[in-house]
């Protein structure tokens, strides 16, 4: 994504309401082929909260909308390293990420995937927080935190699995 040198809250809450689309789909794909009930299990409720995460980020984007007072302090404050979390994502589409879910030979697979973006995700909302002011910095963090909860609930089942 070519932000021309310069991130503003906007930008940053359009790439967070894609991301939680793109997560949806990927848990919904990986709940309908993923052999385990659990991990199905699992797969559902995450879908339902990247429902939930999406809501928010809409609703932030539409107190935003004809207002920026999240861009950056200088250009270039947070932008390179936002555009490298940015490249370097575990999930780089929804269709990639559909088809990654139906390509996954088990559920240690799908989980491991999950983890990778849910890892970046969090990383991606901590650059967030970067950017956010007042009550939406504290939003972007607990969504952060709940995201954290993500990998820590898929790190116990690929526990389990072992």
């Amino acid at each position: 994504m070519g932000t021309g040198g310069l991130f503003t809250g906007s930008n940053m809450l359009e790439i967070a309401v894609q991301m939680e689309q793109e997560g949806r789909d990927f848990y919904l794909a990986a709940a309908d082929t993923t052999p385990a009930a659990d991990a199905a299990e699992l797969f559902r409720m995450l879908a339902d909260e990247e429902v939930a995460h999406e809501q928010t980020f809409r609703n932030m984007l539409e107190e935003a909308e004809g207002s920026d007072s999240w861009s950056e302090s200088y250009e270039g404050e947070h932008t390179r390293y936002v555009e490298a979390l940015l490249h370097a994502r575990a999930l780089p589409s929804a269709e990639e990420g559909q088809r990654l879910a139906a390509q996954s030979d088990s559920a240690r697979d799908a989980l491991e995937f999950a983890l990778r973006f849910e890892k970046d995700s969090v990383l991606f909302y901590g650059a967030m927080t970067e950017f956010a002011k007042g009550s939406d910095a504290d939003t972007v963090a607990q969504i952060a935190t709940e995201e954290k909860g993500h990998v820590a609930r898929i790190l116990g089942l690929l526990q389990q699995l072992d």
